[in-house]
C-alpha cells in the first residue's frame, strides 16, 4: 500500500504529494506558513509522510513554542482542505 496520501502522475512516474511537498511552494511567504516552511524545509528529519500525529509528535519533540505549534495545525486544515 502507498505510504502517502496522495501523488501526482507526471511522464508516467508517480510523484507523491505530501504535507512536506505541497508546504514548500510557500517558502518565500512573509507569513508564518512561510517560516514553517523554511524550518521544515531545513530539517533533514522531518517526516515524509501525511500522517498528523506523526508531524505534530515530531514538531513537540522540536519545540515548546505554542505559536509554532498552532501554525501547523492552521497549515495542516488549509493543506487538507486545498488537495
Amino acid at each position: 500500500m502507498n505510504r502517502y496520501s496522495r501523488s501526482l502522475v507526471v511522464d508516467g512516474v508517480e510523484i507523491p504529494w505530501t504535507f512536506k511537498i505541497w508546504l514548500s511552494n510557500f517558502k518565500k511567504a512573509e507569513l508564518p506558513i512561510g517560516s514553517l516552511a523554511v524550518d521544515i524545509l531545513r530539517d533533514k528529519n522531518f517526516p515524509d509522510n501525511d500522517s498528523f500525529n506523526e508531524i505534530f509528535e515530531y514538531l513537540q519533540s522540536q519545540t515548546n513554542d505554542p505559536d509554532i505549534l498552532e501554525t501547523f495545525k492552521l497549515v495542516w486544515n488549509f493543506y487538507q482542505a486545498s488537495t
